[in-house]
């Protein structure tokens, strides 16, 4: 934007707060003397101004359009912008415009759009401080197919269709669970699956009748859509196996590769055998013969993307790590390549996985097998004793794996004085006194996982124990994705960084307000992680510091994938990219096949723009991800506790809201909810304030963190929650 129409900009937004009251345009196309005002026959909306934060909403506003100046006169093109629509639980919907502007699409505005569908909307203006929006057109639906819990049944009224048999339903897994009219004339099961549908429009205009007359009644939130589905022809199963297939479903997750994207297996061993003998030859690899090459992984793991080799003299460490080198086998634009993007990661659901790539790779030719020659990309470190970074440098490489270890193998191997593990264990030690100096922020929270009986049935949550040998593999990883991030820099060329951006000043403050009630002689001076870790290592801290801890993670922001380097405020890093798991991690594919191309003097394969472009799916695609596997462990502890409904447990209060208290279990890794009327014979929950609530029922004031003694009421697979009631303790006798 040039400076003369960002003057103007400025002289219109300082008129419009001075006056508390103006026109804002909304025409596709406005010229210079319609911005003054002088065109009195364009569409105009009527706007309020009343706060000192106006104008810098009202300027975000405006620099969500595209400004361009032709023959002096000012264009405003581009009111209709595209995005993906996020339902918050109210029905209120949010599509992120640009990087920090959100518009915000109210319910009655977003027509027959869903959750996660990519939709075409149209900027409306600006309401209470927001940019407000409606829905244009679905361009892409995220899903076609839904769970519904059939609600009743109707008729539709009107024209040739007055009088068809119509089902109410809600489609249970979609945040605000917005209710359909459903097609059909015999359901005879309560829980169904159900398709958008493309109907003749005569009908659909019958059937919004209906929906219009429902919609007078104003529920709070309005869930009635506009929408009208058929009834699918999938069953639902009341099982395990129907959870991952609901899961699927709910999120999208992608079912079975194609077959004519998968090579044959003779052609990937004739490739792989060339690569083998030939680029060594020529020079293009490495071959590593004269180091022992480890791994490390879970007992369950199925594909190993990394190894290790580390030795030491008296001023330093050498550390390899090694990668398998999945670019070889995907090329850019190849039809894995594609998939990979759409994937965007591996999916880890209960003991099962959805692989990014297809498993002649991703559990074959791409992965680092005791006793297998592999192709692999290497980066080789030097350290001195002190945990610096000294020389850093990536090539193409064959190794031969020495040995496969599993976390607790490699654990007791490291008890012995002969381990040829000692050196890693060193140097890992050292680096994790450096990166602690550093001011790296760690939070102590236990990991829990799922377990399962040889039958594959599932048995309980067992806790994972953070063994020396975690803490190796984390940190020679680590070091490769820093050096990775180091090496693009350094050579000027653009890859994906992993950015973690600091906290925002108001969580800070949130934070301080907690410690001014419970500890007040503490206080977090900054987002400076020295500063974090200060409180965090105090004893003063000690009775809170679980509470705070959680408090403290949620304030964190979400790290995501970018070509600006940002930092990794967590890690304390200045740069940070993902490289050591391609085979799982399309992000980690993208940052191999630049690095890749700059050693081989090639043309680089991605732009700035694609790296944008691939950022953010991935950073997506990550988050869809994270939120499956969350469900699927909350499906599991509902599962699990179905045969325990009436008994009593004990649980921490997690969280609040003005209709619910959440309360996380001790003696399970689950969090459950108590109604407000369980909690106030009014029926609400009373909020002290951030921190803290009145519960009429006890009489008592409950804080964050409090120990509460609960009983199960309901486990119901269908809302995936967790319901429970008060109950008072049994006295000691």
């Amino acid at each position: 934007m040039d400076k003369e129409t960002e003057k103007l900009l400025d002289q219109w937004i300082f008129h419009a707060y001075k006056s508390g009251n103006t026109t804002l345009p909304i025409a596709e196309e406005t010229t210079k003397e319609a911005k003054a005002h002088k065109n009195k026959k364009r569409k105009q909306r009527r706007v309020q101004y009343t706060t000192d934060a106006t104008i810098e909403h009202c300027r975000s506003f405006l620099k969500a359009y595209s400004l361009i100046e032709k023959k002096e006169a000012r264009f405003i093109l581009k009111n209709v912008q595209k995005g993906i629509l996020s339902v918050a639980k109210s029905g209120v919907a949010f599509v992120q415009i640009q990087k920090g502007l959100e518009a915000l699409v109210p319910f009655n505005a977003r027509g027959q759009a869903l959750h996660r569908d990519k939709v075409e909307i149209i900027l409306t203006g600006i309401s209470r401080g927001r940019v407000t929006a409606k829905v244009r057109q679905v361009l892409e639906p995220f899903s076609t197919e839904y769970l519904a819990h059939i609600l009743g049944f109707t008729q539709s009224v009107g024209g040739k269709f007055k009088g068809e048999k119509l089902a109410l339903a809600e489609l249970v897994d979609l945040p605000d669970r917005p209710q359909i009219l459903l097609k059909t004339k015999n359901i005879t099961k309560k829980i169904v699956y159900v398709m958008r549908s493309a109907l003749d429009s005569e009908f659909l205009k019958s059937a919004s009748n209906v929906l219009s007359e429902k919609n007078n009644s104003r529920s709070s939130y309005q869930r009635i859509t506009s929408s009208v589905f058929e009834l699918s022809k999938r069953e639902v199963k009341e099982n395990r196996k129907g959870d991952l297939e609901r899961l699927r479903l709910r999120f999208m997750l992608p079912g079975d590769f194609e077959k004519s994207i998968v090579p044959p297996k003779k052609t990937i061993e004739a490739h792989t055998k060339e690569a083998l003998k030939e680029e060594v030859k020529k020079g293009k690899r490495k071959k590593i013969s004269n180091s022992f090459i480890f791994t490390i992984d879970g007992a369950d793991a199925k594909d190993f993307d990394d190894a290790i080799s580390v030795t030491e003299d008296a001023s330093g460490f050498n550390l390899d790590v090694h990668i398998a080198d999945v670019g070889f086998f995907i090329a850019k634009d190849s039809p894995l390549f594609e998939e990979a993007l759409r994937r965007g990661n591996s999916y880890y659901l209960s003991n099962s996985v959805i692989p990014m790539l297809p498993e002649i790779y991703s559990n074959e030719y791409c992965s680092l097998k005791p006793k297998t020659t592999r192709l692999a990309f290497t980066s080789r470190m030097r350290f001195d004793r002190q945990g610096k970074m000294l020389h850093y440098e990536f090539f193409k490489s064959v190794i031969y794996i020495d040995k496969r270890f599993t976390y607790e193998e490699a654990h007791e191997n490291l008890k012995s004085k002969k381990s040829p593990l000692l050196s890693a264990l060193k140097l890992s030690k050292i680096l994790i006194e450096t990166r602690d100096k550093a001011g790296r922020v760690e939070l102590n929270f236990s990991e829990e996982k799922p377990t399962y009986d040889k039958n594959g049935t599932f048995t309980g949550f067992t806790k994972i124990e953070r063994l020396s040998s975690h803490r190796l593999v984390e940190e020679c990883m680590l070091s490769a994705n820093q050096a990775a991030a180091s090496y693009a820099i350094r050579h000027n060329f653009p890859i994906l960084h992993r950015n973690h951006e600091s906290m925002p000043v108001e969580k800070l403050e949130k934070l301080n307000r907690y410690l001014e009630k419970y500890v007040p002689r503490l206080k977090l001076r900054s987002a400076k992680q020295t500063d974090v870790n200060y409180v965090l290592n105090d004893a003063a801290l000690k009775s809170v510091k679980e509470v705070f801890q959680f408090l403290l993670l949620r304030s964190f922001m979400q790290a995501n994938y970018a070509p600006e380097a940002k930092g990794h405020w967590g890690l304390a890093f200045s740069h940070y990219a993902h490289f050591t798991s391609p085979i799982r991690r399309f992000a980690d594919l993208v940052t191999h096949l630049q690095i890749a191309a700059h050693l081989e003097k090639r043309k680089l394969p991605f732009s700035m723009d694609e790296l944008d472009f691939f950022g953010r799916e991935a950073s997506r695609l990550e988050r869809i991800a994270f939120e499956a596997e969350r469900a699927d462990k909350k499906l599991l502890a509902i599962r699990a506790l179905q045969n325990r409904v009436g008994d009593s447990f004990t649980g921490w209060l997690s969280s609040f809201s003005s209709d619910r208290l959440f309360v996380t279990l001790y003696e399970f890794p689950a969090e459950g909810e108590i109604d407000a009327a369980n909690v106030d014979r009014r029926g609400e929950i009373s909020i002290r304030d951030d921190f803290s609530v009145f519960a009429g029922k006890l009489q008592k004031t409950l804080s964050l963190g409090d120990k509460l003694h609960i009983r199960l009421i309901k486990a119901d697979v269908l809302s995936l929650a967790l319901k429970f009631e008060f109950v008072q303790p049994k006295s000691a006798k």
